[in-house]
């Protein structure tokens, strides 16, 4: 898969800062997020590329204090505007400005697809988690975006092959390979699936075609407007895992 260069990425979180929220798939997965980390009164939780911290926000009743880091101005002020109460970090997920071994937890969701070195965000995730910490993270299961096949399939009828960016990806058995690889301990991987209206037909277009810049076209564009479906299914892997004391990134 073809991971656009930061800049852009950052450009296009910005963009989309104001109606993140509003995706009844972002709030879904946060809940699930927060409940698979279990967080306890004067605990330390990091939402890693947390955007506007809906992650951070949902575990806040728990009694903890939450970091949200993050690449995107534009959604860590929309994370601040939310809750106060949260601290913001704008960062690199490759490198991370924390020391070792200072957070309890570790969130990361529907990000890893956007990240370079997506073993090398995991490590640091690994890095600033205490020994008897937890880390949280999701990532796209195979044929994980409905608009995704859309694409797909209007390309096929133009006579352009398009992959599945996570075909390869989005096993449980690749997801547990990475976290491994990552100096992560694998303690349970689940399924998690939604399903909401599709709200932005011109958004959806631009969101898909950025794993896929060669299907920009207008023939491909029509025949994607036309088949898509009134709601969007997604599909995500969800690990929790703990970090590996003897890591070598420790």
């Amino acid at each position: 898969m073809t991971v656009p260069p930061l800049a852009e990425t950052v450009a296009a979180f910005d963009a989309r800062a104001a109606a993140y929220d509003r995706s009844r798939m972002h709030q879904l997965v946060a809940a699930r997020a927060v409940a698979a980390a279990r967080p306890q009164q004067g605990q330390t939780l990091l939402d890693l590329a947390g955007g506007t911290g809906l992650v951070a926000r949902a575990a806040l009743p728990h009694g903890i204090t939450a970091i949200v880091v993050d690449a995107s101005p534009g959604m860590l002020r929309q994370a601040r505007s939310q809750e106060p109460r949260l601290r913001v970090v704008r960062a690199d997920a490759h490198h991370l400005p924390l020391r070792r071994e200072s957070v309890d937890l570790v969130t990361c969701v529907t990000a890893l697809h956007l990240f370079a070195r997506p073993e090398q965000a995991l490590r640091e995730a690994a890095r600033v988690c205490r020994p008897d910490g937890r880390i949280v993270f999701t990532t796209w299961a195979a044929h994980g975006w409905s608009t995704g096949r859309a694409l797909r399939e209007a390309a096929e009828q133009e006579g352009l092959t398009l992959p599945d960016p996570f075909a390869d990806s989005g096993t449980r058995e690749a997801a547990a390979r990475l976290a491994q690889q990552s100096g992560l301990l694998v303690e349970q991987v689940v399924d998690v699936r939604t399903k909401e209206p599709l709200e932005d037909r011109e958004q959806a277009w631009h969101h898909v075609t950025r794993s896929h810049p060669e299907a920009s076209t207008d023939a491909i564009r029509r025949r994607f407007a036309h088949s898509l479906p009134d709601h969007v299914e997604h599909a995500l892997l969800l690990l929790t895992c703990r970090p590996q004391t003897s890591s070598p990134s420790r």
